[in-house]
């Protein structure tokens, strides 16, 4: 007998145990390597018979299942056409390559090459240089083309200061417009509101996101940030009289931390977040209600005591002192006081500017904190040309006149700069150039009026603080209110009759 027809079986010999042990390891042996070069795995010898186990069963043996031959492709269908311009003719295309059998990966198309050059450039940024012209290789007419270096991509523009905006708007519902128009016109990134009552307001300004705290004691207390800034607001208090938020600002690489503070007034002021003595790029700003000889006030209270206790131990310092603009008129006392305080850590002192901003029909006036980067210089607005208020008739002229007495000579670079000269000339005279920054449709002459004559009111009122001058400005005041009011219904009701009518 002989395995797979080539090797001996090897029987036993009862005089050599040990040449049978090596024996039956070959023959295992042989059987295993049978199975790895002969095909795919098969059942024992002993199982393929039908032989019995240890157990004295009988394993029957099993057909072996065949392989279901491979499909072959019979044909390979080649299409080829000048399809001038695939664009408008991929459904005809698909409809002849599925009717004919043809995959799509072997149809060739001559002008192919030359439509995916053009959606390179659509797709992957500027235009770029061909392969060949990249390579300097010679085209047909043997000139070299020069490799062209790849255009550099421009650095993303940085922000050149921050501006943040602190104001106890003494209720949002009624201030929103001259809110918006404040932040837009003073490019505020960060506004820090007290004492908002927006329980039953919406808070949504275009361009901005509002955070609102959850609290259902207080006065409320609301944080916008512009959006394309990434912030992260959290509410360190809930529920309690002393409101508090947490701004985490991330811009031009760096962390700022920006507290939004209220205390009410006769409360004992606490920030439990302070828990470090050095801080770097912190800002603190609110209406604390804190008094002291520090900021001009003729008493100290127990906010004041624990402001100056926080300046003592840490390295923040207080901005406003005893010459700084008042930023609070009481109506009912009629005094002027600084119950808004700005706290910031010293890297950020000398490189700041604080202004106080004219009123917005609050009780307090708004303060605006500028923060210079250093290196960066503040931005340039860009202005416009507005063609639709143009002086044609008066650029035409001017043009005309300009062009006869001119002196034209032979050189093009010449003419270039004297006929370049000569239309910005006659543009400034006759077109007027600007710019407005978040532009309102509703906002007129008489809106800006009674907006100026309620400032010089709040001024006089500061000034001499009598009830004629108090009279004065709560009936500004009320002018500004019925004049937006007046003006958005007419806005409203003008652009809905245009639609009705067809209007544009």
């Amino acid at each position: 007998m002989t395995h797979q027809g080539f090797l001996p079986e090897c029987e036993e010999n009862p005089q050599n145990p040990q040449q049978n042990a090596m024996f039956k390891y070959v023959n295992k042996t042989y059987e295993l390597v049978s199975r790895l070069v002969k095909g795919p795995r098969h059942s024992s010898v002993h199982q393929a018979r039908g032989d019995k186990f240890a157990t004295g069963a009988t394993q029957p043996s099993t057909p072996r299942r065949e392989k279901r031959p491979k499909s072959r492709i019979k044909e390979i269908n080649i299409l080829q056409f000048n399809i001038c311009g695939i664009t408008k003719k991929k459904t005809e295309l698909a409809k002849i390559l599925h009717e004919n059998k043809n995959p799509q990966q072997n149809a060739m198309f001559k002008y192919v090459n030359k439509t995916y050059e053009l959606g390179c450039r659509l797709v992957k940024g500027p235009r770029h240089s061909t392969v060949h012209q990249a390579r300097g290789d010679k085209f047909a007419t043997g000139a070299t083309q020069p490799s062209t270096p790849r255009r550099e991509k421009r650095p993303k523009s940085r922000i050149k200061e921050i501006n943040i905006l602190q104001l106890n708007i003494c209720g949002i519902t009624k201030k929103k417009t001259e809110l918006a128009k404040i932040l837009h016109e003073n490019k505020v990134h960060v506004a820090l509101l007290q004492e908002t009552l927006h329980s039953t307001t919406d808070l949504h300004i275009t361009g901005y996101t509002s955070y609102a705290c959850g609290c259902t004691s207080c006065r409320g207390i609301a944080t916008y940030v512009r959006n394309d800034l990434t912030a992260d607001i959290a509410n360190p208090t809930v529920n309690s009289t002393t409101d508090v938020q947490k701004c985490i600002l991330w811009l031009n690489g760096k962390k700022w931390t920006i507290y939004n503070h209220y205390n009410p007034p006769a409360n004992t002021c606490r920030i439990d977040d302070l828990q470090e003595n050095i801080y770097h790029n912190t800002i603190l700003a609110g209406d604390f209600n804190g008094h002291s000889l520090l900021w001009g006030y003729q008493d100290t209270n127990n906010p004041g005591k624990y402001l100056e206790e926080v300046c003592t131990t840490t390295n923040l310092s207080i901005q406003q002192n005893e010459n700084s603009p008042p930023t609070l008129l009481h109506i009912a006392h009629n005094t002027l006081s600084r119950p808004d305080l700005t706290i910031m850590s010293p890297d950020l002192e000398n490189d700041s500017e604080i202004r106080v901003l004219p009123a917005m029909g609050s009780d307090h006036r708004p303060t605006l904190i500028t923060i210079r980067q250093n290196g960066i210089p503040p931005r340039q607005q860009r202005s416009r040309w507005n063609f639709k208020k143009a002086n044609w008739e008066g650029f035409r002229a001017t043009s005309e006149r300009e062009f006869r007495n001119n002196s034209w000579g032979d050189d093009i670079d010449g003419l270039e700069e004297t006929f370049t000269s000569t239309i910005l000339k006659s543009s400034n005279l006759h077109i007027p150039k600007g710019s407005h920054q978040k532009y309102k449709p509703f906002w007129n002459e008489e809106i800006e009026a009674a907006v100026s004559s309620k400032r010089q009111a709040r001024i006089e009122l500061e000034a001499c603080p009598t009830i004629a001058s108090k009279k004065n400005y709560n009936k500004a005041t009320a002018v500004v209110k019925i004049a937006i009011a007046t003006a958005k219904k007419r806005k409203w009701t003008d652009t809905c009759s245009d639609l009705r009518h067809g209007g544009c």
